[in-house]
C-alpha cells in the first residue's frame, strides 16, 4: 500500500505535514482485488457505515466527524458523483491514534454523462442507484451511524441549502445541473 500526507497550517502558523490515507487503506481493504473494481461496495469496498464506524473509534470528536461524512454524502449526491468511493474518501492522522476526515477530492459530477452508469459507489441507506437516493435515505444513513435524526436533519439540509447559495461563478450548465438536483433532494 501507498501512503500519502498532505499539508496544513499548524496552530503556530508553520506548515505541518499530516499522514493521510484512504478508507481502503484505513480499513485494509485490497482495492486492487477484482481488477481494481473493489474499491467499490458493490464489489467488497468499504461501505459508509464503514467509515462512519472507523471516524467513531478513532476520532477525538466523533459526532462532529459524522456530521461532516454526513455533508460529504448529501455533496456528493447533489452533484450526482456516483464514484465516491474507498479510494476518494480519506482520513487525516491528526494526532496519535486519533483521525478526522480530510477534505473531499476528486469530486466528478458523473450525473452529467450519459455514459456513466447511475450507481453510487458506496450505497446510501441501501439504496444503490444515485437517482434515487433522497433526503430521508441521507438522513436514515446518517442515523445508523449514530448521528441523531434532527441533526442528521439538519446536517442534509444546512449543506445542500449551503450548495444552492455557492452556485454563482460555477459553469452555467454544472449549477444548473446542481440546483435541480439540490432541489429535488429538498423535496423528497
Amino acid at each position: 500500500m501507498t501512503y500519502s500526507t498532505t499539508a496544513r497550517v499548524g496552530t503556530d502558523g508553520e506548515l505541518e505535514r499530516v499522514h493521510q490515507e484512504d478508507v481502503c487503506q484505513a480499513l485494509d481493504r485490497n482495492f486492487e482485488a477484482q481488477r481494481g473494481w473493489a474499491k467499490y461496495e458493490s464489489n467488497g469496498g468499504p461501505s459508509s457505515q464503514a467509515a462512519a464506524n472507523l471516524l467513531d473509534m478513532h476520532s477525538n470528536d466523533p459526532q462532529a466527524q459524522l456530521e461532516r461524512l454526513a455533508a460529504a454524502v448529501t455533496f456528493n449526491v447533489v452533484i450526482g458523483n456516483a464514484d465516491a468511493h474507498g479510494k476518494n474518501l480519506s482520513v487525516l492522522h491528526s494526532a496519535p491514534g486519533r483521525i478526522e476526515l480530510a477534505p473531499l477530492y476528486d469530486l466528478v459530477p458523473t450525473a452529467m454523462w450519459d455514459n456513466i452508469p447511475d450507481r453510487a459507489a458506496m450505497h446510501i441507506n441501501g439504496t444503490s442507484k444515485m437517482s434515487d437516493v433522497r433526503m430521508v435515505d441521507i438522513v436514515n444513513e446518517a442515523v445508523g451511524w449514530k448521528l441523531d435524526r434532527t441533526v442528521a436533519e439538519r446536517t442534509v439540509r444546512h449543506t445542500v441549502d449551503d450548495m444552492l447559495e455557492r452556485l454563482d461563478g460555477l459553469p452555467e450548465e454544472f449549477a444548473r445541473h446542481v440546483a435541480a438536483r439540490a432541489r429535488t433532494l429538498l423535496e423528497s
